[in-house]
C-alpha cells in the first residue's frame, strides 16, 4: 500500500510539474497554426500579385506597340503634310 502511494504522490508531482510545460506546448501549437495559416494566405496572395503583374505587363505591351504604330502613322502623316505644303508653294 505504502508503495502505491508513493507512485501516486509521484504521479501527482509529475502531473503537477507538467502542467506548465503542456500549457506552452499548447500555445506553441496555437502559433504555429496561425503561422501556418498566415503562410497559406501570403501564397494565395502572391499568385494574385503574380497574376496581376503579368496582366499589367500584357497591356503595358499592347500601349507600347499602339504607341509604335501611332509614332509610325504621325510620321506618316507629318511627311504627307509636308509633301503637301511643298506642292502648295510649287502651285503659288
Amino acid at each position: 500500500m505504502m508503495n502505491n502511494d508513493i507512485k501516486e504522490v509521484l504521479r501527482l508531482i509529475i502531473k503537477e510539474e507538467l502542467s506548465p510545460i503542456n500549457e506552452n506546448i499548447k500555445n506553441i501549437e496555437k502559433k504555429i497554426d496561425g503561422i501556418t495559416e498566415q503562410v497559406a494566405e501570403n501564397s494565395e496572395n502572391i499568385t494574385k500579385i503574380k497574376s496581376n503583374q503579368e496582366t499589367i505587363s500584357n497591356v503595358i505591351n499592347q500601349m507600347a506597340s499602339l504607341q509604335k504604330q501611332q509614332d509610325e502613322t504621325i510620321n506618316i502623316l507629318a511627311r504627307r503634310s509636308i509633301d503637301q505644303e511643298a506642292e502648295l508653294r510649287k502651285i503659288k
